[in-house]
């Protein structure tokens, strides 16, 4: 699958969002993933610099697409996030209710890799209008 049909599949969008009123003379601008189910506040909220991105969840997630099971050395197999966790093995990414530990949605570990680096590449792109904040 294309990278346009795996976020198509999820009902992925990314997006800038302009703030009506400058701000010191220049127009605020945010960008922001839209869809996706758990991927949405996942990534438009706790996950949505290019740092933690290329930081924080890219390596992790390749560590189980090389083969790896196991935790990383010194590093959770967690990947985290604020209302659903997002949780890795070497097949899928699994989301959790941080609640009840009730499984929320599962994706192939393919298809969030690719979405990943999807958004680190939209967050990458400079914003048409403005200054990003």
């Amino acid at each position: 699958m294309t990278t346009i049909e795996i976020l198509n599949l999820y009902g992925i969008k990314f997006t800038i969002f302009i703030s009506p009123r400058p701000v010191l003379g220049k127009n605020r601008v945010r960008k922001g993933f839209i869809g996706g189910g758990s991927m949405e506040n996942y990534f438009g909220s706790d996950f949505d610099t290019l740092e933690s991105i290329t930081e924080d969840v890219l390596p992790i997630v390749q560590h189980y697409i090389n083969g790896n099971n196991p935790e990383m050395n010194h590093i959770s197999s967690e990947l985290g996030g604020s209302v659903d966790y997002a949780i890795p093995d070497i097949s899928n990414v699994t989301f959790h209710n941080p609640n009840d530990g009730e499984i929320v949605q599962t994706i192939p570990i393919i298809h969030f890799t690719v979405i990943a680096e999807a958004w680190r590449e939209f967050l990458l792109q400079k914003p048409i209008v403005g200054d990003a904040i």
